[in-house]
């Protein structure tokens, strides 16, 4: 969230546009174009638990990025939201990927040995997400626990949402993304306003 701060900071005093994608930091830069990922994360939440269901063990799993990420913090902002809306329901096991497959697949192996009544998991990344599925396959769980994730919309997606790897798939709209970013970019060479 700080690491490129000063040399954001120092770009914008070079005269350089700065334009962060995808990942916010805590530093207002010029453009941000990406994902509303607290937004992303209430979604990938509210899925599991509209699957799940009043009649389940009302116990989710969260398989997160890392604990210094602005996509993975502003997710796991977003499955505090919904819990709050949502009494009764817990996270009963959450591990970081470090955006790994094997780590999630893992780390996802081992909650499910401690917590086997979860009845779904919130995997932040559609390629972590596949290690989780591959956990929850192999724990023999693949028709009792509902796995969503977020994506941008590539065809192996749509391909393991159709045989019931995934539950559902959020999208980030990344190609989107750098359409936005082209038309930042052009308006902010055009606009004669200084960086910062």
């Amino acid at each position: 969230l700080n690491s490129y701060s000063r040399l954001f900071k120092r770009a914008q005093e070079a005269g350089i546009f700065v334009i962060q994608l995808d990942n916010p930091s805590n530093y207002a830069s010029d453009v941000f174009a990406g994902s509303d990922w607290k937004r992303l994360g209430e979604l990938e939440t509210q899925a599991v638990i509209d699957h799940c269901g009043e009649g389940s063990s009302k116990k989710i799993a969260v398989i997160q990025g890392d604990q210094v990420n602005a996509s993975s913090l502003d997710q796991w902002a977003g499955v505090q939201a919904v819990l709050e809306r949502n009494p009764g329901w817990t996270v009963a096991g959450t591990a970081d990927s470090n955006w790994d497959a094997t780590t999630a697949r893992n780390a996802a192996a081992t909650i499910l040995q401690q917590h086997p009544d979860v009845c779904g998991i919130v995997d932040f990344w559609d390629a972590t997400a596949q290690g989780t599925a591959s956990a929850i396959r192999d724990a023999g769980l693949k028709d009792k626990i509902f796995l969503a994730t977020t994506g941008s919309g590539e065809a192996i997606d749509c391909k393991l949402l159709e045989d019931g790897t995934f539950g559902a798939i959020v999208t980030s709209e990344l190609p989107r993304q750098s359409q936005d970013v082209v038309a930042a970019i052009k308006i902010l060479l055009q606009s004669g306003i200084k960086p910062g």
